[in-house]
């Protein structure tokens, strides 16, 4: 019995060095998945894949419509006499049989077969109570209709009733109410952010034009969080020259944020976008020196988002400043008015993949329909880390976060000063979370560290491969944030081999009853070592198969 106990509590001292350790889970693809957090996953996942189009948020929107993302009760039961095993999008029957036969979406079910490893014509309608397939479904029906879907909610509200869920007039209301429910209830989970917008201020704009954007900065600016240390704004015009209209935190409020922005004035000129874009890896380059002079240690996201209408002047200087953009870690987004714009143009100055972060409109009474998606975005926005990076977290908040892993492995390790915080760790999802990853790591004060071994991935074919992160905040605690310091080492983690003396050390220390002081003494001797449960594994097959005297 002792003998088991020892070998419980190297188990129990294991699961602690490991934060729980690695693991996998991918609820999108679990029978009945429900919830936001599935159905973000969800969303994210086709959304990342780049073969549609931008749905302009109606895929997220549907899923809250139809059945609150899965928590309704009868989102996957018969209601109303009819079956509806559409899963969490609720497609139905005859909707699902065309998405399997339309020749005209052959193209599209071919790449989502082959990104997602899927065989579409051998699904069932069964098979819909899975959240990925109900989502794909979706997103192919909406294919069917259009390939440019609405933007503005009004005309989503008219499409999803014409198109989705024929019925009633009254119907129009219920999905008009129901997003709003959805937006009301959705809140930025990211703690801080500097965010510098750039406006296209050459003559093709107009004034009137202008003031639309400004309107539209104004919306996205009401729905963030402004603050010293949570989202910092800056604003650049440009046209014949570019001019910084308000420096990142210098206005901490909203109310002077948007006060100073009705102030701005339209210039007029020439389009020249590479001064704009060189304007604003200055003004980020700025900011970051001061933060370091004043000795802050947590890094926030970098995030630009430009505004144009056209081609600019001198396009070879602008492609130059947005490569150096992307160099400095800045998520960029892209929004394009007109015909007039150069797509090549704003694929260059848009990160990474393009889908997600290139917009396209028609004319600048578009603009304001893009308020919700450019916050979602921005709230998404990662950072990339190469060494180090400190963070605080309140409870729920979330950092995104970017590794790239190199053909050595990497090792992540974690020490949290005050607090607890999971992290997560994805190749395939952009935007890890308790319902979707490839590893995790439970970390809180207990532990000086914890650790995560990534291995480089086998069927890799590039030196080093971006592994997508996540680091949510989990204490409640309301007298201190969760504070962590996170580490990112090349190369793979060390082990520790033991001899006689090592095991019989260490088998005292299972007998004992784990008290701190016990642990601190394992650690001593381990080290945290990412591969430290082969070490604990070893001690209990000492105990087991060589029937040493120790364990007794």
């Amino acid at each position: 019995m002792k003998m088991l106990q020892g070998c419980f509590l190297a188990m129990f001292i294991l699961l602690k060095l490991l934060g729980t350790g690695h693991g996998f889970r991918d609820v999108t693809r679990e029978d009945r998945g429900r919830g936001t957090e599935v159905v973000e996953a969800v969303v994210d996942l086709i959304q990342s894949s780049c073969i549609f189009p931008n749905d302009n948020m109606l895929l997220r929107r549907i899923a809250w419509v139809e059945t609150k993302d899965g928590t309704r009760n009868d989102s996957f039961t018969p209601r109303h006499g009819h079956p509806h095993l559409g899963g969490i999008w609720q497609v139905t029957k005859s909707a699902f049989k065309d998405t399997k036969s339309d020749p005209n979406l052959a193209s599209l079910r071919s790449a989502v077969e082959e990104h997602f490893l899927v065989n579409w014509t051998s699904l069932s309608w069964r098979d819909l109570g899975t959240p990925l397939y109900s989502g794909l479904a979706a997103r192919l029906r909406l294919a069917q209709h259009s390939r440019d879907l609405p933007r503005d909610l009004e005309g989503q509200a008219m499409y999803w009733n014409t198109h989705y869920r024929a019925g009633a007039r009254s119907r129009k209301k219920h999905f008009i109410r129901a997003v709003q429910e959805l937006l009301n209830n959705t809140r930025c989970q990211l703690p801080r952010a500097d965010v510098v917008f750039v406006l296209d201020s050459s003559g093709s704009v107009g004034f009137s034009n202008f003031r639309l954007v400004l309107q539209f900065l104004t919306s996205v600016i009401e729905g963030l969080d402004i603050g010293e240390d949570k989202f910092r704004v800056g604003v650049i015009q440009y046209a014949r020259f570019s001019q910084t209209e308000i420096r990142l935190g210098e206005h901490n409020t909203k109310a002077s944020l948007l006060d100073h922005i009705r102030e701005i004035r339209y210039l007029g000129g020439p389009t020249r976008t590479d001064y704009g874009l060189v304007g604003l890896e200055q003004l980020h380059k700025t900011q970051s020196t001061l933060r370091e002079k004043n000795g802050e240690t947590i890094k926030s996201p970098k995030i630009g988002v430009v505004i144009t209408d056209g081609k600019s002047t001198e396009p070879q200087w602008t492609l130059r400043a947005a490569r150096i953009l992307h160099d400095s870690d800045i998520t960029m987004l892209a929004i394009g008015i007109s015909n007039a714009t150069e797509q090549k143009e704003l694929e260059a100055i848009g990160s990474c993949p393009s889908c997600l972060h290139v917009f396209n409109l028609d004319d600048f009474g578009e603009v304001t329909s893009l308020r919700d998606e450019i916050e979602m975005r921005t709230c998404k926005a990662s950072l990339g880390v190469t060494a180090n990076i400190s963070g605080k977290l309140e409870y729920g908040q979330v950092q995104y976060l970017r590794f790239n892993v190199p053909t050595d492995n990497l090792t992540l390790v974690v020490t949290m000063t005050s607090g607890s915080a999971s992290l997560y760790s994805s190749w395939a999802a952009r935007y890890p979370s308790p319902s979707i990853y490839d590893y995790q790591l439970h970390c809180d004060t207990q532990l000086p560290h914890f650790k995560m071994h990534v291995p480089y991935p086998a069927n890799a074919s590039t030196p080093n491969v971006p592994l997508y992160s996540a680091i949510y905040g989990t204490s409640l605690n309301s007298t201190s944030d969760n504070c962590f310091q996170l580490t990112a080492h090349p190369g793979k983690a060390l082990t520790v081999e033991l001899n006689d003396s090592d095991v019989e050390e260490i088998l005292v220390i299972f007998k004992e009853d784990g008290h701190d002081s016990e642990v601190t003494r394992l650690l001593m001797i381990l080290g945290v070592q990412a591969g430290v449960y082969l070490i604990l594994a070893a001690s209990c097959y000492v105990c087991m198969v060589k029937g040493s005297d120790l364990c007794k």
